[in-house]
């Protein structure tokens, strides 16, 4: 009996240190380590507190232009750009042109109360988290005119109340996420000025609440009728200015070194550009950039020095300098491939050496023969005498 008392008395000390240490370690991980504890706040909950503080650390917060209060009060609620709802949570955060530079953290996934998030026109960089999917409620995100890299989360298609979107002027590559077709209640949907590339999915076209769309200055192109349609309707100028792969792409050779290549300039000509012309002796690559032209009007390029009898495949891109708004180069996609073979090389002509006898050597051998003559009159004359 006394065996068992003293195992439940073991295993009872054991749960409540297991406890204390559970609860120190979530301490640790709510406490900021920029010095402010969060368990001094009482007007919101930790996590929301631990969020916010996360971001301020992420993002050179001493150096921000305004962070009033931020790490030096316990009252978040009234912290630069802060608000909170009714409810005691964080709803709001609005640090727009406020110098932030470095990541977005995913710690904000913790607002799990917040409507309105906006980081724009700041100097953030690294990618979007996912984790921003899991702000359910929220209604309006805004995070352009940063310097935001990599793709769109698809993640984002949770955020099922959202009307105000993913996202203009920053460095976003990749395609359009088709399950951004699932915030069938988007009334405002920016993606200008990014390196967004690809076919527009087709599942955007459930996007019939919209009454903003902005895709320009990217290199997105529509290869369906619904995904057409749709763009044409909400964006009406949108393929004017994507930099996209040219088309019609034809090669022919020229000469034993020469081939020519042509193609159909794109719509986008203006703002300063060319196309890239490149060569592989294998279809498919890896390429070599054979040279490239002066602008984007431009419709062909001869490519020089090539073997003779030779088969060469090209592909062409075209570029497009930043300028503006949009703050990347682009350049897109290869075309289709083309191919053709360079012909024979010309055969120099050779001459054989009697055609070209040194002429005194015919005068000397004559002037002999007339001398040899000569003799043979003088002996001839001599003897009838």
């Amino acid at each position: 009996m006394r065996h068992w008392i003293l195992v439940f008395a073991v295993g009872l000390l054991l749960i409540l240190w297991l406890g204390t240490g559970h609860s120190t370690a979530q301490a640790a991980r709510l406490n900021s380590p920029g010095g402010f504890d969060c368990s001094t706040v009482s007007e919101i909950p930790q996590m929301d507190c631990a969020a916010l503080v996360a971001l301020y650390n992420s993002s050179n917060g001493p150096n921000w232009t305004n962070n009033s209060g931020w790490l030096q009060t316990n009252t978040p609620c009234s912290w630069y750009g802060v608000s909170c709802g009714n409810q005691e949570r964080v709803t709001s955060l609005n640090l727009s042109a406020n110098q932030l530079s470095g990541s977005i953290p995913p710690e904000l996934s913790s607002l799990g109360f917040m409507v309105t998030l906006n980081l724009s026109a700041n100097q953030l960089s690294g990618s979007i988290p996912p984790e921003l999917g899991e702000l359910a409620g929220l209604v309006g995100l805004n995070l352009s005119g940063n310097q935001l890299s990599g793709s769109i989360p698809p993640e984002l298609r949770h955020l099922g109340f959202l009307l105000y979107l993913n996202l203009g002027a920053n460095q976003l590559s990749g395609g359009i996420p088709p399950e951004l077709g699932n915030l069938n209640g988007l009334e405002t949907l920016i993606l200008a000025n990014n390196q967004l590339s690809g076919s527009i999915p087709a599942q955007l076209a459930n996007l019939t609440n919209l009454f903003a769309l902005d895709l320009g200055y990217n290199m997105l192109w529509a290869d369906n009728q619904l995904a057409q349609n749709w763009a044409d309707q909400y964006d009406p100028d949108w393929e004017s200015s994507q930099t996209v792969p040219p088309t019609e792409v034809d090669a022919n050779s020229l000469s034993g070194t020469g081939i020519e290549v042509s193609w159909t300039p794109i719509i986008y000509t203006q703002d300063s550009g060319y196309y890239e012309v490149s060569y592989s002796l294998t279809s498919g690559g890896p390429y070599t950039v054979a040279g490239t032209t002066s602008s984007k009007s431009d419709s062909a390029l001869t490519v020089n020095n090539l073997q003779p009898n030779t088969t060469y495949h090209f592909v062409v891109r075209a570029f497009t300098a930043a300028h503006d708004a949009q703050q990347n180069d682009l350049l897109s996609p290869p075309s289709v491939e083309v191919s053709a073979t360079t012909g024979d090389q010309p055969t120099a002509v050779q001459l054989t050496a009697w055609t070209v006898r040194p002429a005194r050597i015919l005068l000397s051998q004559l002037e002999l023969g007339i001398a040899g003559l000569g003799l043979g009159v003088s002996l001839w004359w001599y003897r009838r005498r």
